[in-house]
């Protein structure tokens, strides 16, 4: 059976409609999500910054249940890690607030740190490998600019620091390498919860703690 022209025509417009649709949806996704080449990197930076703020409302939440102290700042008989400062890992500082991070224990890696893994829970071993950020030692809920944790992609006068305790002076000359963000910047957390990105002089934002010292702690 022969099917009429005019039926053939309404097929075919139907179809070109179709087709008209999908450009015009095409056209406005690139209008309301346009692409960006920096986009993939921004959205890892604002992970980094966002895992920073958890990490430091945990501390504060452990401090306010332990009489305004950070862990640091207890012996371990009191619930604190005091005698673990000299072990020189921020391991068990982070470990210490697990629960107040769990089941995001994957905040301690930096999305850009890709030579570490995320640690998922506490049942495995928990290692620095899982760490990609520095604990302040010196940090206090009294100080609320004292920096708490931070992007462990340091450098002191030029060289890269090494895993361990790191003393930081007024005058020492400390800033971001380019291993990690790519970019000579990184994220620090403070005492008074905030994050910042910082891509200005790292020696500034230590100084501006108004801390005689700073000791850390790198994985």
């Amino acid at each position: 059976m022969n099917i009429p022209a005019a039926s053939r025509f309404t097929k075919a417009m139907t179809l070109l409609e179709v087709l008209v649709v999908i450009v015009i949806i095409g056209i406005m996704f690139f209008v309301m999500f346009p692409y960006h080449p920096g986009g993939h990197y921004k959205a890892k930076q604002v992970a980094c910054l966002s895992n920073l703020r958890q990490i430091s409302i945990a501390f504060n939440s452990f401090a306010s249940d332990h009489s305004t102290n950070f862990p640091w700042q207890l012996s371990m008989t009191n619930g604190g890690t005091l005698e673990l400062i000299t072990t020189g890992s921020p391991g068990p500082q982070f470990e210490i607030v697990s629960n107040y991070l769990a089941p995001h224990l994957v905040v301690l890696h930096c999305p850009f740190d890709i030579s570490r893994a995320a640690a998922l829970n506490l049942t495995a071993p928990f290692h620095t490998t899982n760490i990609s950020y520095f604990c302040g030692l010196d940090a206090t809920p009294l100080q609320p600019q004292s920096i708490l944790a931070g992007d462990r992609n340091l450098q002191v006068s030029g060289l890269r620091v090494s895993p361990g305790l790191l003393f930081v002076a007024t005058n020492t000359l400390i800033a971001w390498t380019r291993d990690s963000h790519k970019t000579g910047i990184g994220s620090a957390a403070f005492a008074d919860g905030h994050g910042e990105v910082s891509r200005t002089n790292l020696s500034a934002l230590f100084r501006r703690q108004n801390l005689a010292t700073n000791l850390l702690a790198i994985p």
